[in-house]
């Protein structure tokens, strides 16, 4: 696993991505030019959210769910790369609802992605 830390790569992604929104969190997937073997994932937490002690108490619990993510297993992340975004409700949700939403946000984006992935890929399929 790899993190983005580079403005550029989240710029791209907020242009790019698939997004898919959730109470805690918006979370944005796009697959990934380096390798299909490599998962990046970035996070962000704007001021709205709170002051610096709100903020990277809900950083900490981001990376916490991704931990959790990456050690389940269920679902295929290899090939994306992924932005969680926080919200004002990620501090105060009960981690089992975000873990929950994180799952259920992730099968939604990567299918998505290959969708769009696709169309792209045959552009006269669409018409």
């Amino acid at each position: 696993m790899e993190v983005l830390r580079k403005r550029r790569e989240f710029v791209r992604l907020n242009k790019q991505a698939i997004r898919d929104f959730q109470r805690g969190f918006i979370l944005q997937v796009l697959p990934n030019q380096a390798t299909e073997d490599s998962v990046r994932i970035g996070f962000t937490a704007t001021k709205r959210i709170g002051n610096a002690v709100v903020r990277n108490r809900v950083k900490r619990r981001m990376r916490a769910l991704w931990r959790d993510i990456l050690r389940d297993e269920k679902i295929p992340l290899s090939g994306y790369d992924f932005v969680l975004i926080a919200k004002a409700e990620t501090a105060t949700l009960p981690y089992q609802n975000l873990l929950e939403s994180l799952h259920q946000s992730l099968r939604r984006g990567i299918y998505k992605a290959n969708l769009k992935a696709q169309s792209n890929a045959n552009p006269r399929a669409n018409q």
